[in-house]
């Protein structure tokens, strides 16, 4: 049991939450407090209950603004790895054309000493053809 009221809120918050209690088999205490009415105790205990609701709609806050920042960081890490999926696409999409073209100019050097054989062939036979 701890009587005296202290006017730093932290202090009396600490003093709460290192209280140990023999016996206990529970791992929540509800704490509570009795004030004596329209007396400087009350008044301070107000202004503690006030700071604390202040306090926590700043962690809510908090709290709402580090969930927007993490869900644009994954948008953006998702955004970043979507332009390295395309970029690696685009980058296989061009050596698929290299490749394309490429064969393409062997085949066309192939078609070309093919007809250049045939070419040969004819020109022998009308070779052997006038002798």
């Amino acid at each position: 049991m701890n009587g005296d009221l202290n006017t730093a809120r932290a202090a009396e918050m600490q003093a709460i939450a290192r209280a140990r209690r023999f016996g206990q088999k529970r791992d929540r205490v509800k704490v509570l407090r009795f004030v004596a009415k329209d007396t400087i105790e009350e008044q301070i205990t107000k202004e503690h209950e006030e700071a604390i609701l202040k306090q926590r709609a700043a962690d809510e806050q908090l709290r709402a603004q580090s969930k927007v920042k993490a869900a644009k960081l994954k948008e953006d890490e998702k955004r970043k790895e979507a332009e390295k999926e395309a970029a690696k696409a685009e980058r296989k999409k061009r050596k698929l054309e290299l490749r394309r073209e490429e064969a393409g100019a062997e085949e066309v050097q192939e078609e070309e000493a093919k007809l250049e054989r045939k070419r040969r062939k004819v020109e022998l036979g009308k070779d052997d053809a006038a002798k």
